[in-house]
């Protein structure tokens, strides 16, 4: 039977980019299946999610209590509910998207000096366009 050597000197040609790589993008799946999964399955209303096991148990909340709601409230559109139902869980995932956003940003800076004057680009022509009152640019309007 192969040992465990076998079977690690067998990916050993794999790369440690692309193994991160693939670390990556399995994280980022499964981040949108839950994600799918709470825009599809409400938990207001399905019984698809199990209770919290501390307030089961103790009739306590815990810091974690509604935040499968605040977060499908969010993906719906409902800032103000999904404030209501848990305001922490949604300002610490504000918080840690802003900074997954800024560190990956920041990597891509580093890749492409080019992408600073890409982003100028897009912002100028985002601004030129929001005010050309024809359609389809009126869509870009605050309305």
């Amino acid at each position: 039977s192969p040992s465990s050597e076998d079977f690690f000197q067998q990916y050993e040609h794999v790369s440690e980019f692309s193994m991160k790589s693939l670390k990556h993008i399995l994280t980022l799946c499964g981040i949108l299946l839950c994600l799918l999964s709470l825009y599809f399955f409400d938990p207001r209303v399905s019984s698809y999610y199990p209770p919290c096991p501390f307030y089961y148990s103790t009739g306590l909340y815990c810091p974690g209590c509604g935040s499968l709601r605040a977060v499908s409230s969010l993906l719906h559109g409902d800032i103000i509910a999904a404030l209501s139902y848990n305001a922490l869980s949604i300002t610490l995932l504000v918080l840690l998207s802003c900074i997954s956003l800024n560190n990956y940003l920041r990597l891509l800076i580093l890749r492409s000096p080019k992408l600073p004057w890409i982003m100028l680009v897009v912002i100028l022509l985002f601004w030129i366009t929001r005010n050309v009152d024809m359609y389809p640019f009126g869509f870009f309007a605050p309305s």
